[in-house]
């Protein structure tokens, strides 16, 4: 649903008496009713969402379990979950994912996650992956 673009707060439209409060209060809310149909007409970007964009370096063994401790800083306590977006290979660029990366991982708290297993990367191979977390 879009919302329709809200009339502004005009002081001229309400009497003499009234119109320095109403001037003061249209200082404030008609930027923000500004903001708040913008974002709602498909305005919305990372900045305005709990998502996040993290990037984070790992190398995984024959079974996708990462050969060292892996953990990343993300938006929030417990993500929902994660979405790999870009996998870029440090090691060899001209060996890809053999499929797209799903990442498990669990919650540390303090808004860091430990990566716990990567499908879809060649062993041995260090890929530096971007991801969203929800």
């Amino acid at each position: 649903m879009k919302l329709s673009n809200v009339r502004q707060i005009i002081a001229e439209d309400f009497p003499e008496e009234s119109r320095p409060i109403v001037e003061r209060l249209g200082g404030v809310l008609n930027y923000f009713m500004r903001q708040v149909v913008e974002l709602n007409n498909g305005q919305i970007d990372f900045e305005n969402t709990q998502w996040a964009v993290s990037n984070v370096e790992v190398t995984v063994d024959a079974s996708g379990i990462p050969t060292q401790v892996t953990r990343v800083l993300v938006n929030k306590n417990n993500p929902k979950g994660l979405s790999v977006i870009r996998s870029q290979n440090l090691t060899n660029s001209t060996i890809y994912p053999t499929n797209a990366p799903f990442v498990s991982y669990v919650s540390e708290g303090n808004n860091v996650i430990r990566i716990t297993h990567v499908t879809g990367l060649p062993a041995n191979n260090k890929f530096r992956l971007t991801f969203i977390s929800f």
